[in-house]
């Protein structure tokens, strides 16, 4: 990059997530400063989906407004996304960021023209009043998974479009993804606020669904999910016995048209010296369905993080989990231990 002559070259593997690209891809991105706050980008590479046998590749443009305190930023793309001959994903889309010293807005807008259909709406938002409360909400409207031809090759066997197109048109695949590409929606709503020196508290409801999809090939009929509403409560202390230590404490219910159930779960940190961190958890989970099965899970955790160096990390992790399931015809208990050590080294 060159600040003074205004240009970006990026090459690699990439995080994606923006311009249009959804997630990590291995290629080029390109950028141009038009005007302090304008920047022209382009993009092309090939996504990486680990385990896929689909060998997809893409080229995009975008156009970037830089976000600034108390002002409007975001961007405009268009992108193009090929397997085999034929279009995987085409897409425009925008995305707008706000930010100021109290809150925080971003929004994102996805059609795909080859489907034409709406693939991602997103709104999320955070604001803080003056008496520290912090306010947040989110809806998102998504295709999952993302709209995409090879979706339709679900549960037929096959490793390539172009053997399916072979026998079949195009459109009969298109329809077969559309048919095996579901819905989600997810709302959500809630707070925190710092009720006394050491205490936080807060709380949130969230509303979630999943359609289902229909019958294609060897994948039989599946129904959506209905919805789901969680109510949560948290409480987070900080300095609670010891200078460096912090604990959460997190309980949930669950109601969804299949089950119900409830969460508590408790975690502790404290960090024991500048070098030494010490991590212990507690999660219990109920859930009862429709025909009487009742199922719990408890689960301890225990985690140390030694820091060897600036970037050397010693770490070590022990677990169980003790699950019980009981119903009219059926009772079964199972013991599950974890344990880990190793190293990490973090680099940049």
């Amino acid at each position: 990059s060159d600040s003074a002559a205004g240009y970006l070259v990026r090459a690699g593997r990439q995080p994606g997530n923006a311009g249009g690209v959804l997630g990590r891809f291995d290629g080029l991105w390109v950028g141009y400063n038009l005007a302090p706050r304008w920047r022209l980008n382009g993009v092309l590479g090939t996504p990486v989906e680990f385990g896929s046998p689909y060998k997809k590749s893409f080229y995009g443009i975008n156009l970037d407004l830089v976000p600034q305190l108390n002002r409007w930023g975001g961007n405009i793309y268009y992108l193009h996304q090929g397997i085999d001959g034929v279009v995987d994903r085409r897409a425009v889309g925008a995305e707008a960021r706000f930010f100021d010293e109290r809150s925080t807005y971003f929004g994102m807008l996805d059609y795909d023209l080859s489907f034409r259909r709406i693939n991602i709406a997103m709104l999320q938002g955070n604001w803080q009043s003056e008496g520290r409360t912090n306010y947040f909400f989110l809806l998102d409207h998504r295709r999952s998974p993302p709209y995409s031809i090879t979706n339709g090759l679900i549960g037929q066997g096959l490793t390539s479009v172009r053997t399916f197109l072979d026998s079949s048109p195009e459109q009969t695949l298109r329809d077969q993804a559309l048919q095996l590409t579901s819905r989600s929606n997810l709302a959500m709503v809630g707070f925190t606020h710092p009720f006394t020196e050491h205490w936080q508290l807060g709380a949130d409801v969230r509303v979630s669904n999943v359609s289902g999809t229909g019958a294609v090939g060897d994948m039989p009929l599946s129904n959506g999910t209905g919805n789901i509403v969680v109510y949560t409560v948290q409480a987070i202390g900080n300095a609670l016995w010891l200078g460096n230590d912090f604990g959460v404490v997190n309980a949930s219910m669950i109601n969804s048209p299949t089950y119900s159930g409830q969460s508590i779960a408790l975690n502790y940190v404290n960090m024991v010296s500048d070098r030494t961190r010490l991590d212990g958890s507690l999660r219990f989970y109920s859930q009862k369905d429709g025909n009487g099965i009742r199922l719990t899970r408890v689960a301890p955790t225990f985690k140390t993080v030694y820091r060897i160096g600036e970037r050397w990390f010693l770490e070590g992790e022990l677990a169980m989990e003790i699950t019980s399931t009981q119903g009219p015809t059926q009772s079964e208990k199972s013991r599950r231990h974890y344990a880990y050590f190793g190293y990490r080294w973090d680099f940049y």
